[in-house]
């Protein structure tokens, strides 16, 4: 049963007895739209634009709270949590009036240059500030519910008003998927959690940065491709290249049987490529690192590279990230160079028009594979890629056969060798790319086998010849 009560209430009772009584950033909560508070562009944030709003005497609308009192809070934000944390920041001082506001302007210094801007609080007319803080403000609590039912609540709120996707995603709160895709990108202040590398951030001039990265969060932008990469290694497919539409992703974050730990490993080892790729960019374009459209294709890249072998290692990223950067200009650079004409469902186009729209698709898996052919007809893919055969082991009989041409020797030091301690050693070594068959196989001892750890065989040998 829907239980609930109002609470009228204003902006100076919800700045001393609410706010601070309510959590209001919960891990489920929409973040703000835009990164900065304060716009003096042509256009006001959004921020500025609701402290104006009120300051004109118009209805904010009503603010859904659920009553929680979990020790540290009386209330969670439910729906309006931006509002809430608008009014509290511009009432703290954290940003002023644009400078198309009605109040005037006031001159300030950046570096060389003067520039206008709108008042803070503490600086309008005395009556107007009375007037905000004695602004009406409606609440609605909801009692006794579930964490579940905040995200339900959010959903069905906001089903006409516009949240994207991910947004949408992120509102199924602290569950174990949610929070996975969510703690990968950013700090969780109750996790105490640290975001994986690639994703390192920092603030500056009040907007969040990212330090590998040519990109940025807003509208959790970057939490979406997380979460696509997330559903490749959710995926019952044996494939890891596949669609990853938002129908999808709402089934995955559905599914409460989960195992976690799975994914976390595997999704973090296969950021570690992107971190790797996008390191190598930063290293020839001034810092700058892999841009939103960059890593699409880069993790397109990557997953056919995983579905070819598990196991592949990058030969030199610096080297890859050269004919990969190449090859996607030739596409959605300034002057791309692919404009041969192709058909597809959208008509007749060039590639290079069809190719930007392939990136953007993730529910089509003919395109979706079309992006990554295209991508790589350019590139000598076996330059790049040390894969590994899938059989590591040598077979009994393998070793035997060749343990008899052998002579019952030992490859290394000649001494006699029976099948009790013989151990199949590749001639180029399995990490290096070196093939589980018989023309890449010597047999030596459980010994030498142990003591050549890394080296390859005839290193190893020549060493012995000389001790």
């Amino acid at each position: 049963m829907l239980d609930y009560n109002f609470m009228d209430s204003n902006v100076r009772d919800f700045i001393t007895e609410i706010y601070p009584n309510t959590n209001c950033n919960p891990v489920g909560q929409r973040k703000n739209v835009e990164s900065k508070l304060d716009s003096q562009s042509a256009e006001p944030s959004k921020a500025q634009s609701i402290i104006e709003s009120m300051l004109d005497d118009f209805d904010i609308g009503e603010i859904k709270l659920i009553n929680i009192n979990d020790g540290s809070f009386t209330y969670e934000s439910c729906d309006g949590g931006h509002r809430k944390r608008t009014i509290y920041a511009f009432i703290n001082g954290k940003f002023p009036l644009h400078k198309k506001s009605k109040f005037g302007t006031k001159t300030y210094k950046e570096g060389t240059k003067t520039k206008e801007r709108g008042l803070y609080f503490r600086e309008l007319p005395q009556e107007e500030k009375d007037k905000l803080m004695s602004y009406p403000l409606r609440f609605i609590v909801y009692q006794n519910k579930s964490k579940t039912f905040v995200g339900g609540q959010f959903r069905v709120t906001n089903t006409t008003t516009p949240v994207n996707n991910q947004e949408m995603l992120n509102s199924f709160g602290d569950i174990p998927i949610a929070s996975l895709v969510r703690e990968f990108v950013r700090e969780i202040e109750e996790k105490k959690n640290e975001p994986h590398s690639l994703f390192k951030n920092y603030i500056n001039n009040g907007e969040l940065k990212f330090k590998n990265l040519s990109t940025h969060n807003n509208r959790l932008k970057l939490e979406e491709f997380v979460a696509r990469i997330v559903h490749r290694f959710y995926d019952d497919s044996d494939k890891r290249l596949g669609t990853s539409s938002f129908d999808e992703l709402k089934r995955m974050y559905e599914n409460n049987d989960i195992d976690i730990s799975k994914i976390d490993k595997k999704v973090s080892s296969f950021f570690n490529y992107l971190l790797d790729l996008s390191k190598a960019k930063m290293s020839v374009h001034a810092g700058r690192g892999l841009t939103q459209t960059e890593l699409v294709g880069a993790s397109r890249m990557f997953l056919h590279f995983l579905d070819m072998d598990t196991n592949f290692q990058i030969v030199n990223y610096d080297s890859l990230w050269n004919d990969f950067y190449n090859s996607l200009q030739s596409f959605i650079g300034k002057n791309p160079t692919k404009v041969d004409l192709v058909t597809d469902d959208k008509g007749t186009r060039t590639k290079s028009d069809a190719m930007r729209g392939y990136l953007g698709l993730h529910s089509n898996l003919e395109k979706i594979e079309k992006s990554v052919e295209w991508l790589l007809e350019d590139i000598e893919v076996s330059q790049h890629l040390i894969l590994r055969d899938k059989t590591r082991c040598f077979s009994r009989e393998l070793i035997e056969q060749v343990l008899a041409k052998q002579n019952y020797t030992d490859y290394i030091d000649g001494e006699p060798l029976t099948m009790d301690d013989a151990v199949g050693a590749h001639v180029e070594a399995w990490s290096e790319g070196g093939k589980t068959t018989v023309d890449n196989l010597v047999v030596t001892s459980s010994y030498h086998n142990s003591k050549m750890g890394s080296l390859n065989v005839e290193a190893y040998k020549e060493i012995q010849k000389d001790s």
